[in-house]
């Protein structure tokens, strides 16, 4: 494998075919060779998609962008799948979080592992605020993930996940909540300003306090995260960034057509993406349900550097490391090179 700055490997490894065609609600579509719509629909004036994005900019205008996105964009867990007690953290049972029933924090467990140094931390920010985070240390690591998780997740359910890729990669992992989630700040407040300055000082604390080399982090994205991580890329030169079924922005979850960034959006990643300084890969299912593959295909055509992207078959918006298990952690040993 060719390696980059000590970065993700280089090589393409296995063909990936062009995608030509592309199925969004009934209508199939084809794609130009950056990944673009041809002939895309004219909705008009007073389409559905339209109304709404209208109705959200004329909220920004009212200053209420922050509310709407709070209960548009932000799904924080309530209560929290964890907290963090003597310096330590304490989570749901697995098997609890499967049953689907109420719980409370009598029932949590505390985090440990004979085969991982785990750390957790209150970081301050910029904003005045302080993030949750947890730092999983692979006594054989050569690479540390900073893993920005999805809306409807927090640090303490997605503790399994970052144990098990801890453990199967031979990496470092760092997660943190933004604020708004679990033990941050402002509990159940999050908004789009504050997850950039939450990555911003997560980042730091890795670089300045925890003193790990940026050309060895990797930041990865999962559905929302891919903001913070498209942020943190176009300002920082790292090992490389993974978009795992990203959008391309806020607004074009609703209306994928739009050519240009409306100025009221959030998490404009297509535009964020195209200054990332470092390779990125793509992961996005076939038939993800929520965020349509049209927004990976997009984003990994607009990278300047990248590498050959995971389209995943029958892979749905929030199971394909679960259902490929094996394949995802093959996949991404090699694109972590």
């Amino acid at each position: 494998m060719i390696a980059h700055n000590r970065g993700f490997s280089t090589e393409r490894g296995d063909h990936v075919p062009e995608i030509e065609m592309i199925s969004m609600g009934d209508e199939t579509y084809r794609l130009d060779e950056n990944g673009a719509l041809i002939d895309p629909p004219k909705e008009p004036c007073c389409g559905t998609a339209n109304c709404v994005l209208c109705a959200f900019g004329c909220a920004t205008c009212c200053c209420l962008r922050d509310i709407i996105c709070k209960r548009m964009v932000f799904a924080p867990p309530s209560p929290a799948f964890y907290s963090f007690k003597n310096n330590s953290m304490y989570r749901i049972p697995l098997d609890v979080y499967n049953n689907d029933d109420e719980f409370s924090s009598d029932q949590f467990e505390k985090l440990e592992n004979k085969n991982l140094s785990i750390s957790v931390h209150m970081v301050q920010t910029s904003r005045k605020g302080q993030i949750a985070s947890v730092f999983m240390q692979h006594p054989k690591a050569t690479k540390t993930i900073l893993f920005s998780h999805g809306n409807a997740a927090d640090i303490g359910i997605m503790s399994w996940h970052f144990e098990l890729m801890a453990e199967t990669l031979k990496v470092n992992i760092y997660g943190y909540d933004y604020t708004g989630y679990g033990e941050s700040s402002n509990p159940g407040n999050p908004s789009p300003a504050n997850v950039y300055a939450d990555a911003e000082a997560a980042y730091s604390h890795l670089v300045d306090e925890l003193k790990i080399d940026p050309f060895t982090i990797v930041f990865y994205g999962q559905s929302l995260g891919s903001g913070p991580s498209t942020y943190l890329g176009k300002k920082y030169s790292v090992s490389g960034v993974i978009i795992h079924s990203g959008l391309m922005s806020a607004v074009r979850v609703l209306n994928p057509y739009l050519t240009r960034t409306p100025w009221y959006d959030v998490f404009p990643n297509i535009d964020n993406i195209k200054s990332c300084r470092s390779p990125v890969w793509v992961i996005h299912g076939y038939m993800d349900q929520i965020i349509n593959i049209y927004h990976g295909i997009r984003l990994y055509k607009s990278a300047p550097k990248s590498i050959s992207p995971w389209f995943v078959k029958d892979g749905d918006h929030n199971e394909i490391e679960m259902r490929f298990e094996t394949e995802y952690f093959l996949r991404l040993k090699m694109a972590l090179g």
